[in-house]
């Protein structure tokens, strides 16, 4: 089971993109979501973090954005987070405004500024070593 969730974009990003992003309802026996405009879709494996948000978003920039990465290039990540979960505990990271932009933040202590999310977590790309093994459909099946 996954969830598709809505993307924000990716960063630099405002507040008001972030508000921008409807409110995602699924309806009947299959979760259909109806929408309508533009915008871009993501599934996301079915976590329990994942299934138990209540407006999950996801946002995309480098790795970078967080503390004690042991790779020396940034990559590319999606961040999910859910916008509903704005009370703040010290064990997560929040989306804030930041100069206007959004940011990733962790605080020690509850924070004087508007928490608009908190970060449920974060995804790198998958990750093949040996791309021609995967189109020999023989060495996928074994």
């Amino acid at each position: 089971m996954s969830r598709v969730v809505p993307v924000v974009g990716e960063l630099p990003l405002t507040p008001s993109d972030l508000q921008a992003v409807p409110i995602v309802e699924e309806n009947g026996p299959f979760n259909m979501v109806k929408f309508a405009g533009e915008g871009a879709w993501v599934p996301l494996p079915g976590w329990q973090v994942v299934l138990a948000a209540q407006d999950p978003v996801v946002i995309l920039c480098n790795s970078d954005r967080f503390p004690n990465q042991d790779q020396s290039t940034p990559q590319p990540v999606m961040v999910a987070i859910d916008r509903s979960q704005r009370k703040w505990d010290s064990g997560s990271y929040f989306v804030v405004e930041n100069s206007g932009e959004l940011d990733f933040q962790w605080f020690e202590t509850e924070p004087e500024v508007d928490l608009l999310g908190r970060v449920i977590v974060i995804v790198k790309p998958k990750r093949i070593l040996d791309e021609e093994f995967t189109k020999d459909s023989w060495q996928i099946d074994e």
